[in-house]
């Protein structure tokens, strides 16, 4: 993978996990989210575009990835496989709006996600290898809603307890 955020998060990752590669970037605005799969996680680094290049957080999350195979059709009640929503704040301010990260796997059938928060939505295709990575900006003491969008007009929105 090119795009120059990618380089930037495996770096940040080194001694995380091993054999880290990046396999999905997406970015909104000054902000690239990377996602990054090693042996054993799946990470999310989101970096802010400062000057010439993107900087990584002081913090990154990661995830166990799901080693189940992909489902044919969405469930109706668990649409991603090893769904995480992650928070990541912008500034000191508690009531400043940050950003939400949300990765899963979908189903054969999956065409988009769709994140929703009380600031912004947006929706992303379905990456062949059934990755869904989409980031909206929301406030802190929210979780924004999440809806996986199928091939034969579903919209299956995914529960909080997922």
């Amino acid at each position: 993978m090119s795009h120059p955020a990618a380089a930037v998060a495996v770096d940040a990752l080194a001694g995380s996990d091993r054999n880290l590669v990046p396999v999905a970037v997406t970015e909104r605005g000054d902000v690239g989210a990377v996602v990054v799969e090693g042996e054993k996680g799946r990470f999310t680094v989101i970096m802010e575009h400062h000057g010439t290049g993107f900087v990584a957080p002081g913090m990154i999350v990661g995830s166990y990835r799901s080693d189940q195979p992909r489902a044919n059709r969405t469930p109706d009640q668990h649409p991603l496989q090893a769904l995480s929503r992650k928070q990541f704040p912008v500034g000191t301010e508690t009531d400043e709006p940050g950003w939400v990260a949300v990765t899963g796997t979908a189903a054969l059938d999956a065409v988009s996600i769709q994140v929703i928060s009380s600031l912004e939505e947006t929706t992303e295709p379905i990456g062949e290898t059934g990755l869904a990575v989409a980031v909206v900006r929301a406030r802190t003491d929210e979780l924004p809603r999440v809806v996986v969008h199928t091939a034969d007009g579903r919209a299956v929105p995914a529960f909080m307890g997922q």
